[in-house]
């Protein structure tokens, strides 16, 4: 009995002491109760830590296992052995988190104004106070290369493109038989479409081009082609992703890192675009422009202007 005693409190102290958490992100004033030292990005934290969230701080946590993060945004002291472990997510995720965690240590490590060259296409997409910027004859569209996968797996995406917030665009949708399907106005730089909704091509595929012009000159336009994945190849991508049901910007991100490593840019444009609406800062601003860089998204424009 006294063995099984001793083999039980063993157990329980492994459990307290496991590395359950990764910080994923931090800004503000959070640090360990017991040692008063300061939470960075990629700390392990354990069941039995507790952390103080100071006045206008916040802390993202990875669960290790699973992939999924919870955020605290409010001041005070948490014991972590208290938090619920997320029923949802994978092991899968968790190398996705992986990921992410690089990506975030490294942007905790960069200043965006210093690399002005390798992010002057992205600053102006990805900055939500986008500034005019001289333009011949072409709208510089934050999207795939024509070389990369254009297939969506999702029904809507977010585009977006440096110009100007307030100015009048059109956005033209057609089937690459021609004909047109939709046609948008909007007032920013940026527009989301559930591409689900409109009219297959003759053969029964949902394959479009994608026309952005400027209102008052329609020769200012960029284009695009977009596809939504035809069911027979959906499946895997839905069986991986069924139990990861994101809730939080940094379980956009790593959705979005998924998406990338399965080819489907679009979807991670829209992870990305989804994350800095739901927490706008310079460290998730730093990751989706890395994100860009990597794909060449925005970044081919920038470099031949810069050549003439």
């Amino acid at each position: 009995m006294r063995k099984l005693c001793l083999l039980f409190l063993l157990a329980c102290a492994n459990l307290l002491l496991a590395q359950d958490f990764k910080v994923l992100h931090s800004y503000g004033n959070n640090t360990l109760k017991t040692t008063k030292k300061k939470i960075f990005i990629g700390t392990s934290l354990k069941n039995s830590d507790v952390i103080v969230v100071g006045e206008n701080s916040y802390i993202n946590l990875m669960h290790e296992k699973t992939g999924k993060t919870l955020e605290i945004k409010q001041k005070g002291e948490y014991l972590l052995g208290n938090f619920k472990v997320p029923a949802q997510g994978s092991s899968t995720f968790a190398k996705y988190g992986s990921f992410v965690l690089g990506e975030m240590t490294k942007a905790e490590k960069q200043d965006i104004n210093k690399n002005h060259r390798k992010y002057m296409a992205m600053t102006g997409a990805v900055s939500r106070e986008r500034k005019s910027i001289s333009i011949d004859k072409a709208i510089p569209l934050v999207v795939p290369p024509e070389s990369e996968n254009s297939y969506l797996f999702g029904n809507s995406t977010t585009i977006v493109w440096v110009g100007e917030e307030g100015k009048k665009y059109y956005v033209r949708i057609k089937t690459l038989g021609g004909e047109t399907v939709a046609l948008l106005e909007v007032t920013q730089p940026k527009f989301t479409f559930n591409f689900s909704l409109l009219k297959k091509n003759k053969d029964g595929l949902a394959n479009y081009e994608v026309l952005v012009y400027e209102a008052e000159n329609e020769n200012v336009k960029g284009s695009f082609n977009i596809s939504l994945l035809e069911a027979r190849n959906r499946s895997n991508i839905e069986k991986e992703i069924k139990d990861f049901r994101p809730e939080t910007a940094m379980d956009y991100l790593i959705l979005a890192r998924f998406f990338e490593e399965n080819k489907l840019l679009f979807d991670a444009l829209s992870c990305y675009e989804k994350a800095l609406e739901m927490q706008n800062d310079e460290f998730i601003k730093t990751t989706y422009m890395e994100f860009l860089v990597r794909n060449r998204m925005g970044y081919t424009y920038a470099e031949n202007q810069e050549k003439k």
